[in-house]
């Protein structure tokens, strides 16, 4: 069998030891601290900070001792940096501390930022992890459990602002998996939203604790009051009415796997108004103090250079049968050695591997040290085509040795662009013929205060041309040293799919009404312009998704389905059921966050079938189509490949949850509570322990009605907490539900 990993649950199914708050009798750090100089510092700060580092440590201390019930000791190591943020919302310097402390099986980390200026504390964030717990993964809290800490602590630490806030309340948390529950504030005037303006709180879902917080918050705002707001109708209107499509392709991927399976044909929305004012509905525009630099430096083939540079490419010789052979490989990656210049390197390892249903040769190559610093060189090459798909070579600092020795001259832009259009004519010219060769120049050098840092390399992205659009998804993008003009890197991305003609396409107009039909107008304030002393929030309307889990993207543009940006319908996406108000809401809601059970077109009160049970374990404990080699094939007599519970009996048999048997395997039989018993305590890998059933014993009062085989299961799982009777009863051989199983699992996976 192959050796895998059981997935990051595997951890989860023993009993959890809860952690508290760190609580310390020690005395609070009374030592000396050195102010650490942050790259910032190095580079100039000029401000002056009205908040001393001994006052910010004093502020941090009495912090964490009033809202997070933890006492900053000695024995906890700590840093403070004096650092110039210049994206902060509310002031341009701030205190960054971090105090951390671990041994060989605990460790903790906690951080603050805390503003320079006024000594307020903007963020704060925790982490720890006790290594000798058999820490969860999986949630203890519900939603609604986990709001209510966070509005406690919001009123603590804000109660002036917690007034004039509201949260945004996530209508899709039962969606998706999560070790904690994050709220957003957003403040509001006149109960319009000012979206930059917030405070974040994130609950530990496990612990309840607070372990993250953030405030980002405008003091001297002037909310400019409208008369004649245009309303939520007439806005979407002048929104919708910008809206025009462009032809274009999107790969569409399998939601499962994430591989692409087809090229679609779309029409891809542009806004020619993103954002307009609340009155009188013109366009909105940022004041900004940004300099746009209008002189672009174009360049392109002409025809006869194109003409000339199909001729150049090189011969790689083929493999003997379908993929190369490691030696075969290691002769492929000497010629791609020398194209590239690398003559002194030697090929030091070699590995296949999969990607993306294709297999790769990965190469590696290393040096002796030279004047420019280790040498180290990377290759992957398709294992039947011998095409290089991926060149890395670590030319940084030889760069940056030679801008500065001043022997070598930097070469211009358009000669670093005829060398990389001459080695991707030489590496793949059947690419070649379909590239957009026309290349625009942007200098990426730039300036923080007064110094420069030089850009020195030139980057080239060629984007492939189908039936008359650039498809950026395709492209051979390469790196040239500016002054070496040595290759530095290369990044093949290059569909062997079918790329649709664009035939039989609905209207731009059905396109259009199809794609807006998910949004609808939002209302907001936003600040005019961050820079000016006089800060001015102005009432604005855009166009927001209504169902922000299905983000719309584009249009088919042969069916008129909205796409997401994996190319799948979002009209499609998976129903995700709400069970607020349900006794067991947070149970079925948190096997529903993590993907465990699918409740689409079943009733909790359906009966459950082994066969789903046995998905839904294998989805714990880690789900892979790739369990056991070929030849350990399934030896049910009457299950195929084709079966889409193939795969989920393999990793079954697997994790030892079902014996491999040449027997027919019931899909129809359906699971009862001895039954579920024996495979949970199969998946804790007790089974050992259970097989010995003649030594356990049930204190439920129909224990003379389980199977004598699965005594020990049922007495293990009433043990553990992870089975429960009901009326002093356990009932073995009843049904079990997808209501039964889904609080069951729960309370193993949590510790519950």
């Amino acid at each position: 069998m192959r050796k895998i990993s059981s997935g990051f649950l595997a951890v989860c199914f023993a009993l959890v030891v809860f952690m508290q708050p760190f609580v310390s009798e020690a005395q609070v750090i009374d030592k000396e601290i050195t102010l650490a100089a942050s790259d910032d510092e190095q580079l100039g700060i000029t401000m002056e900070p009205k908040i001393s580092q001994e006052d910010a440590i004093a502020i941090a201390l009495e912090f964490a001792k009033e809202y997070i019930a933890v006492e900053l000791n000695d024995e906890y190591e700590m840093d403070i940096y004096l650092e110039d943020y210049s994206w902060r919302s509310t002031s341009d310097l701030f205190y960054s501390i971090y105090f951390s402390k671990y041994d060989d099986s605990y460790s903790k980390d906690i951080s603050f930022e805390i503003d320079a200026m006024s000594g307020e504390v903007v963020s704060f964030d925790q982490w720890e992890y006790d290594y000798n717990s058999n820490f969860n993964y999986i949630p203890k809290l519900s939603y609604d459990e986990a709001k209510v800490i966070s509005n406690a602590f919001l009123k603590k630490i804000q109660p002036v602002y917690a007034k004039g806030v509201m949260l945004e309340e996530d209508d899709n948390y039962g969606a998706y998996p999560s070790e904690t529950y994050s709220f957003q504030y957003v403040r509001v005037h006149n109960d319009i939203p000012f979206d930059t303006n917030y405070i974040n709180i994130d609950v530990d879902a496990i612990t309840g604790k607070i372990d993250y917080y953030s405030i980002g918050w405008h003091e001297d705002v002037q909310f400019v009051e409208v008369s004649n707001m245009i309303s939520n109708e007439e806005a979407y209107k002048i929104l919708a009415d910008s809206c025009t499509v462009e032809l274009n392709y999107v790969e569409q991927s399998n939601p499962d796997t994430y591989e692409t399976e087809a090229i679609v044909a779309v029409y891809e929305p542009r806004f020619n108004k993103y954002m307009i004012n609340a009155e009188g509905g013109n366009e909105f525009e940022y004041v900004t103090s940004y300099i746009v630099d209008d002189d672009e430096v174009v360049t392109d083939l002409s025809s006869e250079d194109k003409e000339r540079l199909k001729d150049i490419s090189i011969d790689i010789p083929q493999p003997a049968n379908v993929t190369y052979t490691d030696e075969e490989v290691n002769n492929v990656a000497l010629i791609y050695k020398d194209l590239m210049g690398i003559t002194d390197m030697k090929i030091d390892g070699t590995w296949l591997y999969d990607y993306d249903e294709e297999k790769l040769w990965s190469v590696e190559l290393q040096g002796e040290s030279n004047p420019y610093n280790y040498s180290y060189s990377s290759m992957d090459i398709e294992a039947e085509t011998g095409k290089l798909t991926y060149y890395s070579h670590n030319g940084e600092d030889k760069e940056y040795m030679l801008s500065q020795s001043g022997t070598e001259e930097k070469m211009s832009w358009e000669e670093a662009y005829k060398e990389a259009v001459a080695m991707i004519a030489t590496l793949y010219p059947n690419e070649f013929k379909e590239i957009i060769t026309k290349q625009t120049y942007y200098d990426n050098s730039y300036y923080y205060d007064e110094y420069g840092m030089e850009d020195v390399f030139y980057y080239f992205s060629f984007s492939r041309g189908v039936n008359g659009i650039e498809y950026y998804n395709n492209s051979i993008d390469i790196e040239i040293g500016a002054y070496s003009g040595d290759v530095n890197s290369i990044y093949y991305t290059w569909s062997k799919l079918e790329f649709p003609k664009f035939e039989n396409l609905i209207s731009e107009k059905e396109a259009i009404d199809a794609y807006l039909n998910h949004y609808e107008s939002h209302l907001s304030y936003v600040m005019e312009d961050y820079e000016s002393a006089d800060k001015k929030a102005i009432p604005v309307y855009t166009l927001e998704v209504e169902d922000v889990y299905s983000y719309p993207a584009a249009v088919d543009a042969k069916t008129g389905e909205v796409l997401d940006y994996w190319g799948n319908s979002v009209t499609n996406d998976k129903i995700y059921v709400n069970f607020e108000g349900h006794p067991s809401e947070k149970e079925l809601t948190i096997m529903q966050q993590y993907g465990f059970i699918d409740y689409e077109g079943v009733s909790l009160q359906d009966d459950m079938t082994v066969t789903e049970f046995i998905k839904i374990l294998v989805n714990i404990l880690g789900y892979s189509s790739y369990y056991v080699e070929d030849d350990d094939a399934l030896k049910f007599t009457n299950v195929t490949k084709e079966d889409d519970a193939y795969d989920h009996l393999m990793g079954a048999i697997y994790y030892g949850l079902v014996e491999n048997e040449a027997i027919e395997w019931d899909f129809d039989k359906v699971l009862n509570r001895e039954e579920m018993a024996m495979y949970m305590v199969k998946m804790l890998g007790y089974n050992d322990l259970a097989e010995l059933s003649s030594i356990y014993k049930a204190s439920f009062s129909d224990a003379e009605d389980i199977s004598k085989d699965l005594m020990g299961y049922v007495a293990i799982g009433e043990g553990l907490g992870i089975l429960k009777g009901e009326d002093g009863k356990f009932y073995p051989k009843k049904n079990v539900t997808y209501e039964e199983a889904a609080v069951a699992l729960y309370n193993l996976l949590s510790g519950n």
